[in-house]
């Protein structure tokens, strides 16, 4: 490359820059980065503090002990019955891949002949 040449493409390179920089700062405000998210602009001023001793009233009806411990109980033998149905050693498991495997690579075989 010459020196005149490389001279002509940082101009470009300048000018096209020069253009595009007052295209990007316009198109974005302020808003549109960090929306405010309370009407009005600013937080509501009370004129005291947030007492943080208060226990906040929850939505909906909470769940008792006992309604807990039945969940945990229900769970435990849901898990329970997973294990003796289909929880086999992990050398069962490698030959059930193994056989997966193996029809897929006769379907891959059969599309690929196709």
């Amino acid at each position: 490359m010459t020196l005149a040449s490389v001279r002509r493409i940082f101009r470009l390179a300048c000018i096209a820059g020069a253009v595009a920089l007052p295209a990007g700062c316009q198109s974005a405000n302020l808003n549109d980065i960090a929306p405010l998210g309370v009407e009005g602009g600013s937080a509501r001023v009370t004129g005291t503090f947030p007492n943080l001793n208060n226990v906040p009233t929850p939505a909906t009806e909470q769940i008792t002990p006992t309604e807990k411990q039945a969940k945990i109980a229900e769970l435990k033998a849901a898990q329970a019955a997973q294990k003796t149905k289909g929880g086999g050693s992990a050398q069962a498991s490698a030959a059930a891949l193994r056989k997966i495997g193996k029809g897929q690579e006769k379907t891959l075989s059969d599309i690929e002949t196709e």
